[in-house]
């Protein structure tokens, strides 16, 4: 459970199964902003000014191998960088990333 944080400067904020992160400030992330897996809540958090590595695009949030039991509510992600992807991109048939 992550409550009340600021991340940055990871290529991922967060990223894996069963956690919890609610009102969390996640900026300046070389890669996406948190790798979203099963049981897995992201509630009440800021995603923004996101700073992706050379060659490379950045996600607020991604999702790519059919987790299970995901929920994503309330949050501002702002990914308008240059090299930017999107807020979100689930993509469940992709495997694991």
């Amino acid at each position: 459970v992550i409550e009340d944080s600021e991340i940055y400067g990871f290529e991922n904020a967060i990223a894996g199964d069963g956690w919890t992160a609610t009102r969390v400030d996640i900026h300046s992330t070389t890669g996406d902003g948190v790798k979203l897996g099963t049981n897995v809540t992201l509630q009440n958090s800021w995603i923004h000014g996101a700073t992706p590595a050379s060659g490379a695009h950045a996600d607020g949030g991604q999702m790519q191998g059919g987790e299970r039991n995901l929920v994503v509510r309330n949050n501002t992600i702002d990914m308008s960088c240059s090299t930017c992807n999107s807020a979100l991109f689930l993509a469940p048939d992709l495997g694991p990333s």
